[in-house]
C-alpha cells in the first residue's frame, strides 16, 4: 500500500514534465552568431507604451583606422511596444568609436536617446527622439 501511494505522486508528476518531441538547433547564419555572443547592452528604459534596449556590437579589429587596432561600434536600438503581439523595430546607428549612451523621459512621455562619441579630445554627441516605427535626430 505504501509503495501505490510513493507510485502514484511520482506518475502524476512524470506525466506533466515537458515533452521530449521538442528540438534544439544550432544555427549556421555567422552574422546571427556573432551578433548574440558579442552583444552588449549600453542601455534600456521602460516608459508606459515602449521597451527601449541599446545594444553595442564590436566592429572588427583596427575599424577604428588607428595602429593600435582599436575598434568602432555599431549601435542597435531595440524598439518594442507592449503587447501580446507587439510591433518591434530595431534601427542601426554606425559605425562610432567608444560610444556612450543615455536614455531619458521628456514631459511629453517621448524617449530620448543621447549619444557622445569620438576619441577623447573630439567627442561628439548626437541626441535622437524615439518612437516605436521611426527614429529622429534632434536638432
Amino acid at each position: 500500500m505504501i509503495q501505490h501511494m510513493i507510485l502514484i505522486p511520482f506518475l502524476i508528476t512524470m506525466s506533466c514534465s515537458p515533452s521530449i518531441g521538442q528540438s534544439l538547433d544550432k544555427l549556421d547564419d555567422q552574422h546571427l552568431i556573432k551578433l548574440f555572443n558579442d552583444l552588449t547592452i549600453l542601455v534600456e528604459k521602460k516608459t508606459d507604451k515602449l521597451a527601449i534596449r541599446v545594444f553595442e556590437i564590436g566592429n572588427e579589429p583596427g575599424s577604428a583606422g588607428q595602429q593600435s587596432g582599436e575598434i568602432t561600434h555599431t549601435i542597435y536600438i531595440a524598439v518594442s511596444e507592449y503587447d501580446e503581439t507587439p510591433t518591434q523595430n530595431v534601427f542601426v546607428f554606425g559605425p562610432i568609436y567608444r560610444p556612450k549612451a543615455s536614455l531619458s523621459t521628456k514631459t511629453n512621455n517621448e524617449p530620448e536617446l543621447k549619444i557622445e562619441y569620438g576619441s577623447y579630445d573630439s567627442r561628439q554627441t548626437v541626441t535622437f527622439r524615439i518612437s516605436l516605427d521611426k527614429i529622429e535626430i534632434k536638432k
